[in-house]
């Protein structure tokens, strides 16, 4: 994560960016939050290409399915389906 921070500034260390301008530091937080979201896609699409046919870890610890081709956007927290955990939240509220 450090890495993609360094190369977001570096790009901008030859710039006339004022830090102290709140318009130009939510600029850089932006590209800075793309990259490290990219990044992390980028990282989980590779570990999850590189496990298949074998046990990746990727296995959503409610419902025991493989989660490695799932869209990050549904993942949980950890390697869960986003979907599972949502139901055992609304029955622990039903009880």
């Amino acid at each position: 994560m450090k890495e993609t921070i360094k190369r977001v500034l570096d790009r901008h260390k030859n710039g006339q960016g004022n830090m102290a301008s709140e318009s130009f530091r939510d600029m850089l937080a932006n590209e800075i939050w793309n990259n490290i979201w990219a990044d992390m896609e980028e990282k989980a699409f590779e570990e999850a290409q590189a496990g298949r046919g074998q046990s990746t870890g990727w296995t959503c610890s409610i419902c025991g399915e493989d989660t490695s081709d799932v869209e990050y956007d549904y993942i949980g927290s950890g390697t869960n389906h986003l979907k599972c955990e949502l139901e055992v939240e609304q029955e622990s509220k039903n009880e």
